[in-house]
């Protein structure tokens, strides 16, 4: 056992962590390129994601665990692409993960869907039904 799982949405995954970079090598960009990362997805380059990786939380928390770092290799998503992930993942990676950081989304991008259903046509209510009936444990 000698790995760390990690997941969550694009904070987890490192979004923007790049920027800090591109701003050292003085690296000009097009102006339509914002924090939304469709807008400058096309621009990282291999360099730019293993800087990320090292200085996002998950980098440093695996670090000082002395643990390699697992994570999602796509950014963003819904608490239910996030939870389906996680099953995969300690499918692919079986006894070598020691330590599992999940970090939720908000709860404004979960897809409130039936985790055994594979896509979004397969939601079952509206926001605030689900929300109402979701809350209704926490108090």
């Amino acid at each position: 056992m000698n790995k760390m799982l990690f997941i969550g949405d694009s904070f987890t995954w490192g979004q923007g962590l790049y920027f800090y970079k591109w701003k050292e090598e003085n690296r000009s960009l097009p102006n339509s390129v914002g924090g939304m990362y469709p807008s400058h997805s096309e621009f990282i380059r291999p360099d730019d994601l293993i800087y990320k990786d090292i200085h996002s939380f998950t980098g440093i928390v695996s670090k000082h665990y002395n643990l390699i770092p697992i994570k999602r290799e796509t950014n963003g998503g819904s608490n239910t692409d996030l939870v389906i992930d996680l099953i995969r993942l300690l499918d692919t990676h079986t006894n070598s993960i020691e330590k599992v950081v999940f970090q939720f989304t908000t709860i404004s991008r979960y897809q409130f869907r039936d985790l055994n259903m594979d896509n979004i046509e397969n939601c079952n209510g509206t926001f605030d039904d689900i929300f109402l009936q979701r809350t209704e444990n926490f108090f």
